[in-house]
């Protein structure tokens, strides 16, 4: 696992995105050995893109760890969590609004379900989780405190938990990908 205050504390590009991306359960070491290797004879490419070109992660999952995962674990306030999975093209908008459509009707939490659906990893789940979350690690996996989605719109129970720039991203986005919902 990695130690957030030295990840936090290194340049993008001196942090190695192997490391980070096996954390996440993305890659394997093995993996990662393979796409050293190939650096060593493409030196004009990045490992994200050796990744990349071999069908292991898509270019915009590695440009998301590399370039912009370090600025939104210091960005304050937090989106909300489907926002960063769709920002690192591990989720497309059809399977954020599959998991909302479900988790008003079970109340299950978004991780659980984007697990319990096939479309990502527990490890996936516990590195955005882990870094960008840090205060909810405890929190259980199945129970929701939230009721993000009623009559149209998305609602919430516990007010301290959602501020009003959360609610109308989740709104905005409702209503942008309302086809999704039928």
């Amino acid at each position: 696992m990695i130690d957030l205050q030295i990840f936090l504390s290194q340049t993008s590009l001196g942090f190695p995105l192997g490391l980070m991306l096996q954390d996440a359960g993305l890659i394997t070491q093995s993996q990662v050995t393979v796409a050293l290797r190939d650096q060593i004879q493409y030196c004009d490419l990045k490992l994200g893109e050796i990744l990349a070109l071999r069908g292991w992660i898509k270019q915009e999952t590695a440009d998301f760890f590399a370039e912009k995962l370090r600025f939104f674990c210091k960005e304050e306030p937090k989106h909300l969590f489907g926002f960063y999975l769709e920002e690192a093209n591990l989720l497309s908008p059809e399977q954020i609004n599959s998991i909302l459509i479900e988790q008003n009707q079970t109340m299950l939490r978004f991780g659980t379900l984007a697990v319990l659906k096939g479309y990502l990893k527990q490890d996936t789940v516990d590195f955005f989780i882990r870094y960008l979350f840090p205060e909810h690690r405890l929190d259980s996996p199945w129970i929701n405190q939230y009721c993000p989605y009623q009559n149209g719109k998305f609602l919430i129970k516990n007010e301290s938990k959602f501020n009003d720039q959360d609610l109308n991203y989740l709104n905005h986005y409702q209503s942008k990908h309302s086809k999704c919902l039928s």
